[in-house]
């Protein structure tokens, strides 16, 4: 998957769409934004501040939040 995630990184780069970054850290980033994500989900009651979203709610602004950092 990360292989995956890198290849598409790096079309994106070479397309112009994605700024100039090493696709191996940007998919190792990515992998840790799930990995949070899913303590987040597990651990609801430790994490207030997203208490109340969806599962859904919160992939968006990660997915959000991740595409637009590597946007140029």
């Amino acid at each position: 998957l990360r292989q995956l995630v890198g290849r598409i990184i790096r079309r994106g780069i070479e397309a112009g769409e994605f700024r100039e970054i090493d696709a191996a850290v940007a998919t190792r980033m990515l992998a840790s934004l799930f990995g949070t994500n899913a303590m987040w989900c597990t651990k609801r009651k430790f994490f207030p501040h997203i208490h109340d979203k969806t599962d859904e709610q919160v992939f968006a602004e990660i997915a959000d939040f991740y595409v637009n950092a590597l946007r140029i």
